[in-house]
């Protein structure tokens, strides 16, 4: 097998020993990613119709009426306070997530060095198979704990941005894209 696929199985086999370890919690850290970038996405573009629509006509009244613009900030920050417990939770679980496959991981890798035979252990230091042992599963928690989330929230941010982007001006879309 060649070096490439072995990695991609074993991907896979993480994957699919998260997925199964998580339970429905991932699908509720997934979801409350998304809903914490479209916060972030809305904000951006409330801010225009903000500016636009409330700042711009009060700056050239004569007599303002402050009344709309308090509304509109109050439902802007309304937006953001979703986002950040979005977030918030997101982060929280993500952690429960992440310290229960852990756990699970550890008890497998455990059960599998008990299968083992004697000669295994005779042929290696215990130093080294401890070290084995302890530095996977630091990289491991590190690669379930951030960055799995991080790549996610990054893949849905790009997406986000590119449609706020073509929301706001699909020319300046396209020649941003093209240049």
């Amino acid at each position: 097998m060649r070096k490439g696929q072995s990695n991609n199985s074993s991907l896979g086999r993480l994957f699919k020993f998260i997925i199964s370890e998580s339970g429905w919690s991932l699908a509720i850290v997934i979801v409350l990613i998304v809903a914490s970038t479209i916060c972030t996405l809305m904000m951006t573009i409330f801010l225009r119709t903000l500016i636009d629509d409330y700042i711009i006509p009060l700056s050239q009244s004569v007599s303002p009426d402050f009344s709309p613009l308090a509304i509109a900030l109050v439902k802007l920050s309304a937006v953001l306070l979703v986002g950040i417990l979005a977030d918030f939770i997101s982060s929280l679980l993500m952690i429960k997530v992440g310290q229960g496959v852990m756990m699970s991981l550890r008890r497998s890798v455990f059960d599998h060095l008990q299968t083992l035979s004697l000669r295994y252990f005779d042929s290696r230091a215990a130093g080294d198979i401890m070290s084995v042992f302890t530095n996977d599963i630091e990289t491991l928690r590190q690669v379930i704990g951030r960055t799995i989330p991080q790549l996610f929230s990054a893949v849905i941010s790009i997406v986000s941005v590119l449609v706020s982007m073509i929301v706001m001006s699909l020319p300046l879309t396209l020649a941003a894209i093209v240049w």
